[in-house]
């Protein structure tokens, strides 16, 4: 729906717009602000002899029931000069929002989820991009990895952001090889789990269309597409944790969402083999398994590493303190019985595997670590 009001009846404030619109007051944060446009409306059967009428069109962001936003419009009618007025106004003020970005780097993966993740870009994320004024440098995978040589070759320092369309897989794919990237130029060990990593800086966007979309529903709330976008056209950050994955004296894997052995691990490995089913065996192979599948009973050797936590003295001098409430990581050691299954057995086989995000990774002799890492990613958020 399209609120249609007169310039005069919008006072432009140091945060926000104020809009009169008939018996209410419409305020909108500054932050909201998709962008404006002006154009010239036909005024009826004598615009011809008169001219168009001009008016401005406000984009901006509606917060809506669970965390789901849309983006909708305020027509402002008034004369060419008001309104072009105002427009510099709104365009001069989001210029100064430092956070707001100007150029994207859009990396696609088109056969996640549905395989439209081509078609959502050109019907639903390139136009808000456009309407926020916002460039974009496309970057479309065409065969499995080629997500790694796209993000490896990609030059992060000409843009302000990098945008990630597809699902978990996809996210993790880059994560993987951005944060690599970021610690071998830094000429970092990290292989070793107490390694103090080097943050990337560079802020990540998620927009989910790909099967399973958990990071982005725990960063936005939902996995709504123009909702995603918007998070992104506003600007705002968060710093998020990251945990890294060991086993074998390496790196396996960075994780944003879960990782999992026993059930869930056996799960994953199983849909895995049974693609043919497509997105159907996300929903089949679960259930099957709950229904008739035997419990897989194993034990497992738990060890868990204190953290640390700033602790004030009388003096007011800080220091660090271990906490056994705070976990910067653990190790997992699964165990058997007098005799351990054999490599090629089914259960073999499953317990060299573990479910990092969705996907799944090998491990060495059935042990791994997962360690916290404080503050590794910045994702556009504005929760």
């Amino acid at each position: 729906m399209v609120l249609k009001v007169d310039v005069k009846s919008i006072i432009f404030e140091e945060k926000q717009l104020a809009i009169s619109g008939g018996r209410e007051t419409r305020n909108i944060d500054i932050w909201d602000v998709i962008g404006c446009r002006l154009s010239e409306e036909p005024n009826g059967f004598l615009s011809g002899l008169f001219g168009s009428a001009p008016h401005l069109s406000i984009s901006y962001i509606s917060r809506g029931k669970n965390y789901r936003w849309s983006a909708e419009t305020v027509q402002v009618t008034g004369s060419k000069e008001e309104c072009g007025a105002l427009q510099n106004r709104i365009n001069d003020k989001l210029g100064q929002e430092r956070d707001r970005p100007k150029k994207l780097g859009v990396f696609i993966n088109p056969n996640g989820g549905s395989q439209n993740s081509l078609g959502v870009y050109s019907k639903v994320v390139s136009p808000l991009f456009q309407a926020a004024n916002i460039s974009c440098d496309v970057n479309v995978s065409e065969r499995p990895k080629h997500m790694i040589e796209l993000v490896n070759s990609f030059d992060k320092a000409s843009v302000d952001g990098l945008v990630v369309m597809g699902g978990d897989g996809t996210v993790l794919e880059v994560i993987n090889t951005l944060l690599t990237r970021v610690q071998k130029e830094a000429d970092l060990d990290y292989d070793q789990p107490t390694c103090k990593l080097k943050p990337l800086e560079i802020p990540i966007g998620i927009i989910p269309t790909g099967t399973g979309n958990g990071v982005a529903k725990c960063l936005n709330g939902n996995m709504d597409v123009v909702t995603a976008v918007l998070h992104i056209i506003r600007g705002k950050t968060n710093q998020n944790n990251i945990q890294g994955v060991y086993s074998g004296g390496r790196l396996v894997s960075f994780s944003s969402v879960i990782v999992a052995c026993g059930f869930f691990s056996d799960m994953m490995y199983e849909t895995d083999r049974q693609r043919w089913l497509k997105r159907a065996r996300y929903a089949v192979v679960p259930l099957s398994m709950v229904l008739f599948t035997r419990p897989r009973i194993f034990k497992v050797k738990v060890n868990l590493f204190p953290g640390k936590h700033p602790s004030e003295t009388k003096g007011g001098e800080e220091k660090t303190v271990e906490s056994k409430e705070i976990v910067k990581g653990y190790r997992v050691k699964m165990l058997w019985g007098e005799e351990k299954p054999h490599p090629d057995s089914k259960e073999g086989r499953m317990n060299r595997f573990l479910d990092i995000d969705g996907e799944i990774m090998d491990i060495v002799d059935g042990e791994y670590e997962v360690w916290n890492h404080m503050h590794l990613l910045t994702f556009f958020t504005s929760h």
